[in-house]
C-alpha cells in the first residue's frame, strides 16, 4: 500500500517523518519531495484560454467615464469646446484608472508571491495493516491532503 500526502513545508513534515520511523516505517519506504514554487507573471490582458480572474480596465472604465463627462461639462467654459474636451477627459480617466489598478494589482501580487511558502509531497510504502497508523500519524502533524495506492505487490 502506498499512502500519498501534501504538507505545506514545514516543520510538521519533519515531525510526521520522525513519527513514522518510530513507529516502525523503514526510512528507505518514506520519500520527501519538496515543490517548486512557481512566480506566475502578472499579465495585464486575459485571453480565452488563461484567465486569472483579475480586471485591469474597472477602474479605467469608471475613471474614463467621469473624465469624459466633467469635460464635457466643463467643455461649455473652455476653449475647445464640450465634445474636445470630453475626449481629453476621457483619456485622461482612461490612463489614470489603468495606472493606479495597474500600481495596486502589483503591490498585491508581490505582498502575495512573498506570502507564499512552497509545498512537499511525502510518499509512504506501507503494509495494508498500517495504512490507518499511518494516516493518524499524518493528520495529527497537519497533512492538506491524503490518497492510497493499492499497489499490485500487496495481495
Amino acid at each position: 500500500m502506498i499512502v500519498f500526502a501534501t504538507f505545506d513545508h514545514s516543520m510538521y513534515v519533519e515531525l510526521a517523518i520522525q513519527n513514522l520511523e518510530k513507529q516502525g516505517i523503514d526510512e528507505k519506504q518514506i520519500l520527501a519531495v519538496p515543490l517548486d514554487i512557481r512566480n506566475n507573471k502578472f499579465q495585464i490582458l486575459d485571453n480565452i484560454h488563461h484567465s486569472d480572474g483579475q480586471s485591469v480596465f474597472d477602474v479605467a472604465a469608471v475613471l474614463s467615464a467621469v473624465g469624459m463627462l466633467l469635460g464635457a461639462i466643463y467643455g461649455f467654459v473652455l476653449p475647445g469646446g464640450p465634445i474636445l474636451i470630453g475626449i481629453v477627459g476621457m483619456i485622461l480617466g482612461a490612463s489614470l484608472g489603468f495606472c493606479i489598478k495597474l500600481l495596486v494589482m502589483r503591490k498585491h501580487n508581490r505582498k502575495q508571491q512573498a506570502a507564499r511558502q512552497g509545498e512537499c509531497i511525502l510518499v509512504i510504502q506501507c503494509e495494508p495493516n498500517q495504512v490507518e497508523h499511518v494516516e493518524k500519524i499524518l493528520q495529527s502533524n497537519y497533512v492538506i491532503g491524503l490518497a492510497r495506492y493499492q499497489d499490485g505487490s500487496d495481495g
